[in-house]
């Protein structure tokens, strides 16, 4: 069983409609086959390679954001990947933050490389942007 609060933009309700535009929107996903069968054993803590998946590299380039808020807010952005054990990066990646520009701000930095994602297929990019209190506004 699993419960969502429906109320709360939090990240288990983002990640879960993440994952829920796939496959038509239908919020069915199949295992990938690996995890399907049964001659073979796979253990998500152990970082390994898996069968006939080549580990991928995910860069991300943060340019400017547009029309964020009404207001005169400081924003920057977080981008994170979810996933295996393996390929989780939480809190590494954060563009600086530009004050006093909600309407269009540009970040303009160096792409963010998450250089070795284990399972792609299984890993989920979130990109938010937060405001200088870390309020999530997107």
């Amino acid at each position: 069983m699993v419960a969502l609060n429906y109320q709360t933009l939090d990240l288990g309700m983002q990640l879960n409609l993440g994952i829920f535009e796939y496959n038509g929107r239908c919020g069915y996903l199949l295992k990938p086959d690996f995890m399907r069968r049964t001659d073979r054993k796979f253990d998500p803590f152990i970082e390994s390679t898996v069968d006939g998946i080549i580990a991928g590299t995910v860069s991300v380039k943060i340019i400017s954001g547009q029309f964020l808020s009404d207001k005169r807010v400081s924003t920057y952005v977080e981008v994170d990947m979810y996933g295996l054990p393996a390929d989780t990066v939480r809190r590494r990646f954060r563009t600086k933050t530009v004050p006093n520009n909600g309407i269009d701000p540009v970040y303009d930095e160096e792409p963010f490389v998450f250089k070795k994602v284990v399972l792609p297929d299984l890993a989920c990019l979130r990109i938010a942007v937060n405001d200088d209190n870390g309020k999530l506004l997107g």
